[in-house]
């Protein structure tokens, strides 16, 4: 009997899923949200907020990525709330880009924006146009280091998937090979590192 919101500064994303809430029987139960944070921290708090598939990453900035961490952490019901997030992992994710921007750093043209090992900047076609956009990668440990910046306790932390996200949710078949996989997958090996975290 939970009540879900969806919550995106992206019209698009929010639009889509509408879109996709519209044709599920339990449509009074989910909100979609368009806005700022000032529009989550004026509601009642969460039991569980979930923030995946590498969208703190989207961020600009270890200060910032820090702060938006703790700013969930502040929508959880005090005591019981939990935070999960899962991010890419440096040694899966984006390699090409990584070599990329090595090389533009040897050569003096970096132009990621980024100052942090991890930041790289990537191309994807949104709406029929080119879009650039930035995306820091985290090892286990780096991962672990903000999280306990941030004022959270990592209550588990554990690879996302083994394969790609696209590829797991998209195929019933890697999806149950990612699943065996995923009982003796370490963690720094994920495609994704996903953790489960509760606020000091």
């Amino acid at each position: 009997q939970a009540h879900v919101t969806g919550f995106d500064i992206c019209p698009a994303a929010i639009q889509g899923l509408n879109a996709r809430l519209d044709q599920n029987p339990h449509r009074q139960r989910a909100a979609a949200i368009l806005g700022t944070f000032d529009h989550l921290e004026a509601g009642p708090p969460s039991d569980v907020i979930v923030c995946m598939f590498g969208v703190l990453s989207h961020i600009p900035g270890r200060r910032e990525r820090i702060e938006t961490l703790r700013r969930l952490a502040r929508l959880l019901t005090p005591g019981t709330g939990r935070l999960i997030v899962s991010v890419p992992n440096i040694h899966r994710r984006r390699i090409f880009e990584q070599l990329q921007r090595w090389a533009q750093i040897k050569t003096g043209r970096d132009t990621t924006g980024g100052d942090e090992p991890g930041d790289v900047t990537y191309r994807r076609n949104l709406g029929g146009r080119s879009v650039e956009l930035f995306y820091h990668l985290y090892s286990k440990s780096r991962f672990a280091a903000d999280l306990a910046e941030a004022g959270l306790d990592t209550v588990a932390m554990m690879p996302e998937s083994v394969f790609s996200e696209a590829g797991v949710t998209h195929s019933a078949v890697l999806r149950a090979i990612d699943g065996a996989l995923l009982t003796v997958c370490p963690t720094w090996l994920g495609y994704d590192l996903l953790a489960v975290t509760a606020p000091r």
